[in-house]
């Protein structure tokens, strides 16, 4: 008998932003429910907000999909913010390189991001990861009038979706709306393609997604146990998965009304195709990094890697399109940062 040989799969491991402790990923909704570092952290920040006023935050997991799931962050963000606040971070933090269009989906309902809402970036992104200076920057070009370099988002208004008789009228025409109060009236041949045609309305109807701006609160949509998918570039597409994992009321500043990273993975290490050692480098274009991850001398001597090289970076975009930054955190200052790393 042949003995089976062990294999061992590999575990996702992150780092507490509170108390900086390592931590596998199956393991870390648990331990920031009772992180004593987090505790005395929540603790200050409800002293610091005082008779601030009272809001609901939601603890949200952000995940790669099925095939990069080792990249994943923990979120906690206030109900007022929206899925555009939402998705700026995530460009920001993880995802940006060319100003595609994304989109939220929860159930059937979608939230997406219009073309030209995403011209200009460094501003926006500074604000959301904490770049003060350059937002107070910002706001003081605005009052004084010089050219707004931030994306204005229109509030327009929807567009009512359609009730189940609407629809049907347009896909079967009224006349059968009208036979709809006797179809037993019907001459049978009308009334079974009544029938099938009624059905398969439904069916339509009820699959119908619901298009909605990008700017709207996220507390008017999630709860615990709310799942939705974001999709980032509708071409070579980076697509994340994100799950409502708790909420909690808290009295809280302005200061701390925005997008906080409570944990985040630590960067996967990939092998050198060539030789082994730990990789660099990888051939743009490549959606899984193992199949093209070269260290920086391998890469060199590769004729096939060529000048279409992009630096591994901790993001689910590594090695996409024109992808070369990384938010990286800086365990002395506490804070994230998003760098611009060259091959």
């Amino acid at each position: 008998m042949v003995a089976k040989t062990a294999t061992t799969k590999e575990v996702s491991k992150g780092i507490c932003h509170f108390c900086k402790g390592e931590f596998a990923k199956s393991k870390m909704s648990q331990h920031l429910k009772f992180c004593k570092a987090r505790q005395a952290a929540l603790k200050a920040q409800a002293e610091q907000a005082g008779a601030g006023k009272s809001e609901t935050l939601y603890h949200i997991l952000v995940e790669g999909d099925r095939y990069l799931s080792n990249y994943w962050m923990h979120l906690e963000l206030p109900a007022s913010a929206t899925f555009y606040d939402l998705d700026v971070f995530l460009r920001g933090i993880w995802l940006e390189c060319c100003g595609h269009l994304s989109g939220f989906k929860i159930g059937r309902d979608l939230y997406s991001s219009e073309s030209g809402e995403y011209m200009v970036w460094g501003d926006e992104i500074d604000a959301q990861l904490g770049d003060t200076e350059e937002a107070e920057h910002t706001q003081q070009d605005t009052a004084e009038g010089e050219e707004d370099l931030l994306v204005e988002i229109e509030e327009e208004e929807e567009e009512e979706f359609p009730s189940f008789e609407q629809y049907l009228s347009e896909v079967i025409g009224s006349v059968y709306i009208k036979a709809n109060v006797d179809i037993a009236a019907l001459p049978p041949d009308l009334e079974t393609m009544f029938r099938k045609q009624y059905d398969y309305a439904r069916t339509r109807w009820e699959n119908m997604p619901r298009e909605h701006s990008i700017d709207v609160a996220v507390g008017k949509v999630f709860k615990p146990g709310v799942k939705g998918e974001y999709t980032y570039d509708y071409g070579s597409s980076t697509e994340l998965n994100l799950r409502v994992v708790g909420e909690r009321e808290a009295k809280v500043s302005e200061e701390d009304e925005t997008i906080r990273v409570l944990a985040r993975n630590l960067a996967p290490v990939f092998p050198c195709s060539s030789c082994g050692k730990p990789a660099t480098q990888i051939a743009a274009g490549y959606f899984y990094a193992r199949s093209a991850a070269y260290c920086m001398e391998c890469a060199k001597e590769n004729a096939a890697y060529g000048e279409n090289s992009l630096p591994i970076v901790n993001s689910p975009r590594c090695g996409i399109c024109a992808y070369t930054g990384d938010a990286t955190f800086d365990a002395e200052e506490g804070v994230w940062s998003v760098e611009d790393k060259e091959a």
